[in-house]
């Protein structure tokens, strides 16, 4: 019985040696997949409580169309020709010249454009923005509006400057 006891003991303390000395934290396999399975389950559930958010929505628009007017701006200086920046505030979508892409944003956000008359065509939902190899422009200011929470995009015809104004709720 003693025999068995000592057996047991000694059975014990290799299990716990052994498991001391190999098992000193993760390696990095498990590690690399506990990341990617929290980033997977984060891109699928993060959307989900960003959508119907109109602060959200206003502001995803806003950010789009002040980044695509200052590329826009940014390859008229670069390949020093003039560029047409495109917004159709009828349906909500926008491009400029240079890019092949037309971007749009949600139907629920009111759009106002102010622009040169030369960027406006009589009775048309269609107004136009140009910017100039020297960096100027014609000038714009495009507000959004959705429900309360407003964004203004003012590009300055001088500079061609574009800024992003915060927001505001009224």
């Amino acid at each position: 019985m003693a025999q068995i006891k000592l057996k047991v003991e000694k059975a014990r303390r290799r299990i716990l040696l052994a498991g001391n000395s190999n098992n000193k934290g993760f390696s990095l396999i498990e590690v690399l997949v506990v990341l990617s399975i929290i980033g997977l389950l984060s891109s699928l559930i993060i959307p989900v409580f960003g959508k119907g958010n109109p602060q959200v929505e206003i502001n995803s628009a806003a950010s789009r169309l002040a980044s695509i007017l200052k590329l826009c701006r940014s390859e008229a200086i670069a390949k020093n020709e003039k560029r047409t920046f495109v917004i159709d505030v009828g349906v909500n979508n926008f491009y400029c010249d240079s890019l092949a892409k037309k971007y749009s944003y949600k139907q629920e956000i009111e759009t106002e454009l102010t622009t040169t008359e030369k960027g406006v065509a009589e009775n048309s939902l269609v107004g136009k923005m140009f910017f100039y190899p020297d960096g100027s422009s014609s000038g714009a200011n495009i507000n959004l509006k959705h429900g309360d929470i407003k964004r203004a995009i003012t590009v300055d015809w001088i500079t061609g400057k574009v800024e992003l104004l915060s927001s505001k709720v009224k």
